[in-house]
């Protein structure tokens, strides 16, 4: 059963995705930091680059948002800080919802190809899932039982595919982006 979305919502989320694109081009990543945080990229650029995926993904833009975690992921380092996991958390967010997640199993798939390429990439997606349950939340406050299993659905895979990484089960394997 498909998420009904109006006309008019459908040209805002073409349309922020035709300004966010252009934005993601032009702006420098250290744009994506604090005012006050800017000069520090080079220890601030995996915050920069997961708040930018953020900004991404809850435009619709997905082929960036995954390049950008894919990014984020590949710098590897300490774990998440809260800061981090808190703009993790959001990018589900999305005031058009993010209905993309039960809809196209071709996102699961390019997320939990993040969450294989190492620990760094399973604790990005781990936060990323973990946003995923106020969706599951307000479907099941609004008494939508089959949507709320279906979000449901999507953050379990998710979640599993990170308890295998971290438990090292299973070769990693790399992340794909083509069908967005």
């Amino acid at each position: 059963m498909p998420i009904q979305v109006n006309n008019r919502e459908l040209q805002w989320i073409e349309h922020d995705k035709i300004i966010f694109r252009d934005l993601h081009a032009r702006l420098g990543i250290e744009e994506y930091l604090p005012q006050n945080e800017q000069n520090n990229i080079r220890t601030q650029k995996r915050l920069a680059l997961l708040q930018r995926a953020t900004v991404m993904a809850r435009k619709k833009l997905w082929q960036l948002s995954i390049a950008d975690l894919g990014e984020a992921a590949a710098l590897g380092g300490s774990p998440l800080s809260q800061r981090e996991k808190s703009v993790l958390r959001r990018a589900f967010a999305s005031k058009y919802g993010c209905a993309e997640i039960i809809e196209n199993d071709d996102l699961v798939y390019a997320l939990s190809g993040v969450a294989r390429s190492g620990p760094a990439g399973a604790r990005i997606v781990l936060q990323l899932a973990n946003g995923l349950r106020w969706r599951v939340r307000a479907q099941l406050l609004a008494g939508k039982w089959l949507l709320a299993m279906r979000y449901f659905r999507a953050l379990k895979k998710l979640k599993c595919t990170v308890q295998r990484e971290l438990t090292n089960i299973g070769p990693a394997r790399p992340h794909s982006i083509e069908n967005f």
